[in-house]
């Protein structure tokens, strides 16, 4: 990719350009370019919020950058990562504004900045006051590149004089936005083992309609329990077509304030901020960019301080709920609809009571008002309300075995909800093993643990339910828990016990036709992660050290061994185990160790997680840090790094570009050596655009040339690469 240099004149016009956008700001536009806002502060990034806004170059290196104002340059920095080379202006009221992924500094900077005369270049200056440099606004300060990213562009960022970074667009930034936000959808997610959305167990996404000039409408939203609203909105601003994180989020319900998320500032402290915020996992899943309107796990700086969000505290009824996404321009939009707050009405148990003489039914459906029972089409009398959520019917006799019961519960909203049994024989106790329910699974949810299965017998009825925790058959009351039967599938909804035990175990039980009973069991161990603590895997191939203060919450896991693909650059060096909470967010790396004994002894080897078709390379077998619960396998590296192709420039100052590649554990930056006719040379590397640059100080003598890599990856493969050249 070509330098961008513009001539004189146009440098003019740029910077006057700037600094009539910038009549009604504190500073200017910090590029000699169109202003193009690519990336703005609080935007989406993996494992992070973005600090900063990003600013578009047009795909061109070089473009001028400019001082915002009066200021000392104090900081100076050249790094393989991060902003790549970057600067750092402290401005006369204290604040400091951040250049990061430049080309080049300008001349008078570079010098500054000691490079060493061989080897990677990786070097850092923080001027004292004597030392500092002062700049004049509006003065090049340097040239916008894609050092340390992958496409060109200039990350600007303002922080305040603690060193907190401030959202630059409220903050005297110039720019014009006359656009407003949208609103997209919004995600409904049940925290609790009793909330529904929509009578159901599971999340919703639900899209907005557009009703003009900004309004956007969505039908009436029917709740019970704890819920959490997150709301995928997007802005635009002038000039750029990219999408944007809008700055406010505000949800009001009847007429009060409720929740508000704000991007203002942020902190290097809390980089877990951005899992808090977002929601990663519907971020990964391509299903928008969701912001929560509700506190989850603990608060951040873009909350209010004592906004929680929590709509288990709304009364039982109809609330109008509005929601508006405000940019830092002022320009806003809004959404309305109704939030109808009801319990759903569900079928849990049926149990058959009472003497010979005196029978009696109890159904036990939390979130009814009415419960309907038909014995072979012949309605019972209406039932009694019970505590407990039981509606009790009093029979004449006990009807025959397998006579079908049909119940019908009815609640505040709503339809009716149905379930079939059939009764059973004087004989209660299990005659055999059932196998109606098929592929078993348990999914993990905020505070309670999701059964699903299918029902392999479509004539099969509801089954009465047992839920116990394991060690010490610890029974789970009816009352806590939630079943749902979908067609064809089974849905049981748990609380997770207050004190973890080892496995949960379900019993279902079914009665037939002919009135006997038929038991199917199911267990499903499980792991609990807590902070100082270890997991280990069933055959202590693997621990997992979880580090103190990583973790908000103790975590329920399964933890199984994996079938995940070997890549073709290596092969697997024994197990895969998977870890289930992905979606956790951490405070701190989880450390994998394995242990490395028979098959897994060989070199080459590292630590790798599996994660959506990728292998990422973690570390070493002994010790390797994890930023995730996920699949974690040794892998051996069977290719070394290869050099692709190389190109030497021309000019009174050459740069030799080297494209060196590696599929498996990496290119280890440390073990880089690059020499040009017998003499070592000082290089950048940028792993992002797997490039090494030798940046020659004077042209090069006609005649041949040699030049030489040696490089070794991450497990410790080598590779050697020499070339001769003609100049």
């Amino acid at each position: 990719m070509k330098s961008y240099r513009p001539p004189a004149v146009l440098l003019t016009v740029m910077a006057l350009l700037c600094l009539a956008a910038a009549a009604r700001a504190e500073l200017i536009y910090p590029l000699a370019a169109p202003p193009v806002i690519s990336g703005n502060f609080g935007q989406y990034r993996h494992g992070h919020p973005h600090s900063g806004l990003d600013l578009w170059t047009g795909l061109r290196i070089g473009v001028p950058v400019l001082a915002v104002d009066d200021g000392v340059v104090y900081r100076i920095k050249q790094s393989s990562a991060g902003y790549g080379r970057s600067l750092y202006l402290r401005l006369a009221d204290g604040r400091q504004a951040v250049y990061g992924h430049l080309e080049s500094f300008a001349p008078r900077l570079a010098q500054v900045l000691p490079l060493p005369a061989a080897g990677l270049i990786r070097a850092e200056k923080v001027l004292s006051s004597a030392e500092a440099i002062a700049v004049k606004r509006g003065e090049v300060i340097g040239y916008a590149g894609d050092a340390g990213t992958d496409v060109p562009h200039l990350h600007f960022e303002l922080r305040d004089a603690a060193g907190t970074p401030i959202n630059p667009l409220t903050n005297g930034f110039p720019y014009r936005d006359t656009t407003a936000p949208v609103f997209n959808a919004l995600h409904l997610r049940p925290l609790e083992a009793t909330a529904q959305v929509s009578g159901e167990p599971r999340e919703r996404i639900l899209t907005f309609t557009s009703a003009g000039a900004g309004e956007y409408r969505l039908p009436p939203v029917w709740l019970s329990g704890r819920v959490g609203l997150a709301v995928d909105a997007a802005d635009r601003i002038d000039g750029s077509p990219r999408r944007l994180a809008p700055y406010e989020l505000r949800l009001t319900i009847d007429g009060r304030p409720y929740f508000l998320q704000r991007f203002a500032q942020t902190s290097y402290s809390i980089p877990y901020a951005n899992e808090l915020c977002y929601d990663a996992r519907l971020v990964a899943e391509q299903k928008g960019y969701f912001i929560r309107l509700y506190r989850w796990l603990q608060s951040t700086y873009f909350q209010g301080p004592n906004d929680s969000g929590d709509l288990s505290a709304l009364a039982p009824g109809r609330h109008s709920v509005e929601l508006t996404a405000t940019d830092e321009s002022g320009n806003r939009a809004r959404a309305a609809f109704d939030l109808l707050i009801a319990p759903a009405c569900t079928i849990n148990h049926l149990d058959w009571l009472g003497t010979r003489q005196t029978p009696r039914l109890d159904v036990q459906a939390p979130g009814c008002r009415e419960v309907q029972v038909a014995v072979d089409a012949a309605p019972l009398p209406g039932a009694s309300r019970q505590p407990a959520d039981i509606f009790r019917f009093a029979l004449t006799q006990s009807p025959a075995p397998g006579s079908t019961v049909e119940v019908t519960a009815r609640g505040e909203t709503g339809p009716p909800v149905q379930a079939r049994y059939f009764a059973p024989g004087p004989n209660r106790d299990p005659v055999g093993k059932a196998d109606v329910l098929s592929a078993p699974a348990i999914e993990w949810g905020d505070s309670f643990a999701l059964i699903g299965a299918d029902i392999t017998r479509p004539d099969a009825g509801l089954p009465r339910v047992a839920v116990t925790f394991e060690p010490g058959s610890q029974l789970v009351p009816t009352s806590q828990w939630r079943l749902y039967r979908n067609g064809d599938r089974l849905t049981l909804v748990i609380p997770q016990p207050s004190r973890f035990k080892q496995s949960i175990r379900v019993r279902f039980r079914w009665s037939d036709r002919r009135g006997d009973c038929t038991e199917q069991e199911i267990s499903f161990p499980f792991n609990v992660a807590r902070n100082s603590g270890y997991l280990t895997a069933g055959d202590q191939a693997v621990r997992l050290e979880i580090p103190a203060d990583a973790l908000f919450r103790e975590v329920p896991l399964t933890i199984a061994e994996a079938n995940p693909s070997a890549p073709d650059w290596g092969r697997l060096a024994g197990k895969a185990y998977s870890f289930s909470a992905a979606w956790e967010p951490l405070k701190k790396d989880l450390v994998a160790h394995f242990r490395l004994a028979g098959e897994t002894r060989g070199r080459n080897l590292g630590a790798y997680l599996f994660d959506r078709g990728t292998w990422w390379y973690l570390g070493s077998p002994a010790r390797a840090k994890l930023p995730m619960f996920g699949t974690i396998a040794l892998l051996q590296d069977l290719e070394a790094p290869r050099i692709e192709q190389y190109d030497v420039g021309s000019g009174e100052q050459p740069v030799i570009k080297i494209i060196a590649t590696d599929r498996g554990s990496g290119i280890d930056n440390k073990r880089i050596g690059v020499s040009l006719d017998g003499r070592d040379q000082p290089f950048e590397y940028w792993p992002l655009k797997d490039q090494l640059l030798v940046r020659l100080g004077g042209p090069l003598a006609p005649g041949a040339h040699r030049l030489q890599v040696e490089l070794r990856d991450r497990s410790g493969n080598p590779a050697v690469f020499s070339s001769n050249f003609t100049k």
